[in-house]
């Protein structure tokens, strides 16, 4: 690509990165149902009808169909045509800043959205994700070593090793201190295993980062989301009853990891 006009590289990134995004909305759909992401091929989740492949084109689709199906003519969510394109702007911005660890940042980045959504959506995150992303982060570790700000390739996997047992960790001997004064579960395993995952592509220093800013994120939107309920309705919201996913926070912190806090 490095010979290639830029606005022909920029293209191509976009539609890698838009096509990736529409595969990453049907991983949402499906994976917290248990349901393949291979068969059956993309269909309306209204009727069930298959959807042809020219109906399918990530972004243009959606524009094209007014944001509405083709076949019964309901609303197509709006996070499908979101995510095929901030998926594919994300590319040209990964490329951009990291063009050296393109590969092992944007797998990351597909694995994280991913999360965000399902974590959003259903409070679970998917071992798909987890599970997937700690093996891949170790093995990109291999041949990425610079991901690890190593030289030596056995000793970036080592690296990514230690990320996930310290991550994984320290964070469930953390949250076991603290349920034992709460007396009731303060985070899901869920979250434990996308530390987990973090650690693998970050290494310790990523996960400690995406925790503590996760955790600061998560603070500052719970209270502003309470404040604005607090006008709207004039009565407070019961923060410390809510059930909060910290995937999406997590995931956030990631974002700043990688793009601000690389040299942390």
């Amino acid at each position: 690509m490095d010979t290639w006009p830029i606005g022909c590289v920029l293209l191509v990134l976009f539609v890698f990165g838009s096509c990736i995004g529409s595969f990453l909305s049907v991983c949402i759909e499906r994976w917290p149902k248990e349901q393949s992401v291979v068969h059956p091929a993309s269909y309306c989740l209204h009727c069930q009808k298959k959807i042809p492949w020219y109906l399918n084109i990530p972004v243009l689709a959606w524009l094209f169909l007014k944001g509405k199906t083709a076949c019964c003519e309901k609303k197509i969510p709006i996070r499908y045509f979101f995510s095929e394109l901030f998926v594919g702007l994300l590319t040209i911005v990964i490329y951009w800043f990291h063009k050296d660890l393109f590969w092992p940042y944007f797998s990351l980045l597909c694995l994280l959205w991913v999360a965000f959504w399902t974590d959003l959506d259903t409070m679970l995150i998917p071992d798909e994700i987890t599970l997937l992303g700690i093996v891949m982060g170790i093995l990109m570790s291999y041949f990425f070593p610079k991901l690890h700000a190593e030289r030596d390739a056995f000793q970036s996997m080592l690296t990514s090793i230690q990320g996930v047992c310290w991550g994984m960790g320290g964070l469930v001997c953390f949250i076991s201190f603290v349920e034992f004064f709460l007396k009731k579960e303060a985070m899901g395993f869920g979250d434990i295993k996308l530390v987990g995952c973090i650690g693998a592509f970050c290494g310790w220093k990523g996960c400690l980062f995406s925790i503590l800013a996760g955790a600061v994120i998560g603070t500052l939107v719970v209270f502003t989301w309470g404040f604005i309920q607090w006008i709207l309705q004039k009565k407070p919201l019961a923060i410390r009853e809510k059930c909060v996913p910290f995937g999406p926070f997590l995931s956030i912190a990631v974002v700043f990891y990688i793009f601000f806090g690389w040299n942390f």
